[in-house]
């Protein structure tokens, strides 16, 4: 199944409604706490079909910073973990799968799920960087010493 890029889509409100159309259950849960080690601010749970998204309180306009700088989306920033996680959603089921050319093979780009979801996430939202740039940045910030 092929998707078309909608314009629609490069809105959150728009990628919420995909999200609840395809039965996804979207789950924001915000956090008063800062987060603990490792890192996580977004689950893909398959049955039944859910995205959690944690919204650490203390760290919401940092992580909105970050999101602008480093992965130059200026929507809310856990946008960018709910377009990631619809990617395991959509390649899971077989519902969509992002093309891989000869040239993608031949430099072993787009291999995991991970890396397809990155792209994937980009492409729907626009943003001007890889937002696996985003998450990067964040876990350095997170780093001891």
């Amino acid at each position: 199944m092929d998707l078309q890029l909608d314009e629609d889509l490069l809105t959150p409100e728009s990628l919420t409604a995909w999200i609840r159309q395809l039965g996804i259950h979207l789950d924001l849960r915000e956090l008063d706490a800062m987060p603990a080690r490792p890192l996580v601010f977004s689950e893909y749970r398959l049955t039944p079909p859910a995205i959690i998204i944690y919204r650490y309180k203390p760290l919401e306009e940092w992580l909105n910073l970050m999101c602008q700088r480093h992965a130059g989306y200026y929507g809310p920033w856990y946008y960018l973990h709910a377009a990631f996680r619809l990617y395991f959603h959509l390649e899971l089921n077989g519902l969509y799968e992002i093309e891989r050319k000869w040239h993608h093979r031949c430099f072993h780009r787009l291999e995991t799920l991970e890396e397809r979801a990155y792209r994937f996430a980009r492409e729907i939202l626009g943003t001007q960087y890889d937002p696996a740039r985003f998450d990067r940045e964040v876990e350095k910030n997170f780093q001891p010493g």
